[in-house]
């Protein structure tokens, strides 16, 4: 999902970039506890708690103008 100027919107590409990110990021660190899913912040991408839930995680790329 990507936020620009407040508002949301889902895009195939980022989503598909955004799990790319995540699953480099996982294999690296070989941790994938939840602690170390939730500090993610690759590309742009960081973890929405307010839009999360307790089984399905939301992280939103930010664009800036």
């Amino acid at each position: 999902m990507e936020e620009k100027n407040g508002e949301f919107k889902k895009h195939s590409s980022i989503s598909k970039k955004g799990r790319g990110a995540m699953a480099r990021y996982l294999i690296l660190s070989q941790d994938t506890s939840l602690e170390r899913i939730q500090n993610f912040q690759e590309d742009d991408f960081e973890f929405r708690e307010d839009l999360s839930t307790e089984r399905h995680f939301v992280f939103v790329k930010r664009k800036l103008k």
